[in-house]
């Protein structure tokens, strides 16, 4: 998903995998970040995101249409 062209879009508590779909009435499940398999979804996503960043060739061209 990093490396393909376009908007990168993470919803709702994806960032740490969250079991139920979001609901506009309840807070995300945080407290599924103390389970090592939510925490290291979190953690992946968060060095993604720094290499996102850093590397210019995943984001440069993100709005062009060469």
């Amino acid at each position: 998903m990093f490396a393909h062209p376009g908007s990168k879009l993470l919803f709702q508590g994806s960032e740490f995998g969250q079991w139920q779909e979001w609901d506009f009435a309840k807070s995300l499940d945080w407290h599924l970040t103390q389970y090592d398999t939510h925490k290291g979804l979190q953690k992946t996503l968060a060095k993604l995101n720094e290499y996102y960043r850093e590397l210019p060739a995943l984001h440069k061209l993100q709005y062009s249409c060469e």
